[in-house]
Parts: structure tokens; C-alpha cells; sequence
């Protein structure tokens, strides 16, 4: 497995070759053995390799997306969140954010 990890195409440039007409019998399972090591290392291995860098990154657009509603729907300072001040407070929202608790 290391030396067909290292090499171009696959494990078969480092066995030996068998023509289909001089050893028919070890021709099939040397074809049957590199056609594994291919599908198993090369398809298989990269597409969860592939599969860890995809899902990484959607955690990423989720972790964003959830601090982006946080820094919309909830005030900073006191953290409550915005259907609190518009239901109970005059001016809503937006008037305690510009007013109350303003970052600036």
C-alpha cells in the first residue's frame, strides 16, 4: 500500500505485469486486487477527507449565521432579546438599542 500510495497510478506500477494471455487465473485477481485498492484508497479515502472539509465549512456559515441573528434580534449589553422590548417597552427595539444601551 505504501509504495502504490506514493506512485502515479496506483499499486499496479509496482507489481510486476501480467499479460491476460501468459496466466489467465493471475490476471483476474492481480485486476481484481488493484481495482480494490483503487476504489478503497483513492475513491473512498478522498471522499471522506472531501466530506471533513465540506462539513467544516458548513459549521462555519451555521456558527456565522447564528451570531449573526444574536447581533439583530438580541441587545448587546443586557442580552434580552427584541420581542421583549417590543412588546413591553415604547419605541421598541430599536429605541432602547439607539437610546438605553447604545455601544458607542
Amino acid at each position: 500500500m505504501d509504495a502504490g500510495l506514493r506512485n502515479g497510478g496506483g499499486i499496479g506500477d509496482t507489481t510486476e505485469p501480467i499479460h491476460y494471455n501468459d496466466l489467465t487465473e493471475t490476471y483476474f485477481f492481480k485486476l481484481c486486487h488493484d481495482a480494490t485498492f483503487q476504489i478503497v484508497v483513492n475513491i473512498i479515502g478522498l471522499n471522506i477527507i472531501f466530506g471533513i472539509i465540506v462539513n467544516s465549512f458548513a459549521e462555519l456559515r451555521d456558527q456565522k449565521q447564528k451570531n449573526e441573528i444574536d447581533m439583530r434580534d438580541r441587545c448587546y449589553i443586557c442580552q434580552y432579546e427584541k420581542m421583549i422590548f417590543e412588546k413591553e417597552e415604547e419605541g421598541g427595539f430599536f429605541r432602547h438599542i439607539e437610546k438605553d444601551h447604545n455601544l458607542w
